[in-house]
């Protein structure tokens, strides 16, 4: 009799979950760090510069999706896992900078404020994540229930909301559509008949139609207008539901992928710490003063490959270290109960010995 060989994880997806943190990270360097507002047509960079920096502007859209994909019974102990881990980047960075004194900005109050990440919305996408995920103990067993045409007719009424009213900026609105439009996928899964150079194909022709369409807007000089934006937010929705299909797809089989996925979290809370990022892009790492120059694309490559690897090995580090803690208190606890055992058994014993 043949014993059943577990299937090995396809880590595809984990792989976007990367790709999409490397946007997010992207996006913050040439968007915070000034060279998005620098950059001009009358330097090549700008030709380069400026289609990552839209590229990499689906990196949020992809995350949400893979969160309404993976959605499943919510548990309390993950959201806790997730609100403890923001709170232990947001405050202890904030108090290192605090205490080095490397930004007048951060003081007492400021440092204080970073011990309550989620309540003072320090981190939006956490902020925005936690209450989705709240919210799934109704969402779930609302969405199992709907049938495929419901499904398609919510997926367009919240289109139609973020599109035409709520366009401004990045809302939780925006993302429970990429959350619901991820479980769709998931419930359906309509991307198995389709053939990947199709998907492929719509991914290029949408970010392509988003990338003119910015190019355009600025022009025109009509960015963050209502025509503005709809598109920007119906073409960066297109290009990330084709690349996350793809995506699904593919089978990828390696376990280390999988092991820097689970640091992902760390990965934003440290990049995205907003006491760290008003030094990092503009004193530390003078992305703007840099833009122009003509190995900037080669620089912003070889910076945030170095600070991903950093603060991956920072969280596993630190997950090391939390994970020894915790099997050290457990020791001592049962050590502790072990000797508490020892002495009733003794206490017994003298309490037998006494009434014979």
């Amino acid at each position: 009799m043949e014993l059943p060989v577990k299937e090995e994880r396809n880590a595809s997806l984990d792989l976007l979950r990367i790709i999409a943190i490397f946007m997010i990270m992207s996006a913050h360097f040439l968007g915070w760090g000034g060279a998005v507002n620098k950059l001009t047509a009358n330097n090549v960079n700008y030709f380069i510069i400026m289609p990552i920096y839209f590229f990499c502007q689906i990196g949020n859209t992809l995350f949400f999706l893979l969160a309404g994909f993976f959605a499943k019974k919510p548990k309390m102990g993950k959201a806790l896992f997730i609100q403890r881990k923001t709170w232990f980047y947001s405050f202890f960075i904030t108090l290192i900078i605090f205490i080095v004194g490397v930004n007048p900005d951060v003081g007492i109050g400021y440092t204080i404020k970073s011990f309550f990440p989620v309540i003072f919305n320090r981190y939006w996408f956490v902020s925005v994540y936690l209450v989705l995920y709240v919210l799934s103990f109704l969402l779930i067993p609302g969405l199992d229930s709907l049938s495929k045409p419901q499904f398609l007719l919510i997926i367009a009424a919240l289109l139609i909301n973020n599109t035409c009213i709520m366009y401004a900026s990045y809302t939780l609105m925006e993302g429970l559509l990429a959350y619901v439009i991820g479980y769709y996928l998931k419930k359906f899964k309509p991307y198995e008949n389709c053939k990947k150079i199709w998907i492929l194909l719509a991914y290029g022709v949408a970010m392509a139609a988003y990338v003119a369409e910015r190019f355009l807007a600025r022009k025109l000089g009509i960015e963050h207008s209502l025509l503005d934006e709809g598109l920007r937010y119906v073409f960066l929705l297109c290009s990330a539901i084709a690349l996350f299909m793809f995506f699904a797809k593919i089978h990828i089989r390696g376990k280390w992928i999988s092991s820097i996925a689970g640091n992902i979290l760390a990965v934003y809370l440290i990049t995205a710490n907003p006491a760290l990022v008003s030094i990092l892009y503009t004193k530390w790492l003078h992305v703007e003063a840099f833009c122009e120059a003509w190995w900037f694309v080669g620089y912003y490559l070889a910076v945030n490959l170095a600070i991903f690897a950093l603060c991956v090995s920072i969280d596993k580090l630190v997950t090391i270290v939390n994970t020894k803690e915790v099997a050290f208190i457990e020791r001592i606890g049962q050590k502790i109960r072990n000797k508490k055992k020892q002495n009733e058994i003794e206490e017994q014993a003298e309490e037998n010995a006494v009434e014979k």
